[in-house]
């Protein structure tokens, strides 16, 4: 049966120890193991997780026993961020699927979305304009069933859905001032459902946070967490500790900055009225 594998800081632990106990400086097992001093500093600290071929190099530096080569193989293999892509035209419906399924077994789901309206909270318009210049035909079809389907967990007992979007996003033209009106109207339609919190970033609000792309968060019976970044291929999900934490930590400032309740659905009457005007300039 497989060793357990390690967290971070605990393979930072357990490199600090072997190499006490192999008598090395540090300088000394950064160059038997080929890599850099500062590297190993850092390894030591827990400030990145090795990857397999610096493991691999100081466990042949190490000589460690064989449960602690597995532990540390295994910290390797399990909490390296995970890349899946999704090619629009191929895998995109089946994926709306996956992501609904998780959604479902979440008992708690936090998203920040920058430039688009989250998924569980876009009208069907605004699905057919996000998706319009990649797919088509069935395929669009198909996509558009199973991304509305994914939205029956919003009225679901036992979740708790948090979803943070700035104001820019809003004023981000989707298809025609009319889909955007549209969908502000379910937005405001949403943040009214006891299980949802819809949150916006207000213009000017001054933070000390810059987000450099979405994410979701979700948290599963028993306590497994992860977190799911979208790229423009595909996606990483990350599940390591401390990795996770420090998404939660940026999401706590995040949604700091958001307003919620009336104050959010002030602001969506007020981008609403932008687009009446017809435009959001």
């Amino acid at each position: 049966m497989p060793e357990p594998s390690l967290t971070r800081d605990e393979v930072a632990r357990t490199l600090r120890e072997l190499r006490a106990a192999s008598g090395l400086t540090v300088t000394e097992a950064a160059a038997a193991a080929g890599i850099a001093q500062s590297t190993l500093t850092r390894y030591e600290k827990g400030r990145f997780l090795p990857p397999r071929k610096a493991i691999e190099a100081l466990i042949k530096a190490y000589k460690p026993d064989r449960a602690t080569r597995g532990r540390l193989l295994g910290a390797t293999r399990e909490q390296q961020p995970r890349y899946k892509r999704v090619v629009m035209h191929r895998g995109a419906a089946a994926a709306q699927v996956q992501i609904g399924d998780l959604e479902r077994h979440a008992v708690r789901q936090l998203t920040f979305t920058p430039t688009i309206v989250p998924g569980l909270l876009q009208s069907e318009r605004y699905m057919r304009a996000l998706a319009g210049a990649g797919l088509s035909g069935d395929k669009l079809e198909e996509w558009v069933r199973n991304r509305v389907a994914r939205q029956g967990v919003l009225t679901e007992p036992g979740h708790d859905i948090t979803q943070v979007i700035t104001f820019g996003a809003l004023l981000w033209g989707a298809g025609s001032a009319e889909v955007m009106r549209d969908q502000l109207d379910r937005l405001a339609e949403l943040s009214r459902l006891r299980s949802v919190e819809v949150g916006i970033v207000p213009p000017a609000r001054p933070t000390g946070v810059f987000p450099l792309h979405g994410f979701d968060f979700y948290e599963l019976p028993g306590g497994s967490r992860r977190v799911i970044v979208g790229t423009h291929g595909g996606v990483v999900t990350i599940d390591d500790q401390r990795g996770v934490d420090e998404y939660l930590a940026l999401w706590q400032q995040l949604r700091d900055a958001a307003v919620f309740g009336d104050e959010a659905r002030a602001l969506l009457t007020e981008i609403s009225d932008r687009w009446y005007l017809g435009g959001a300039g």
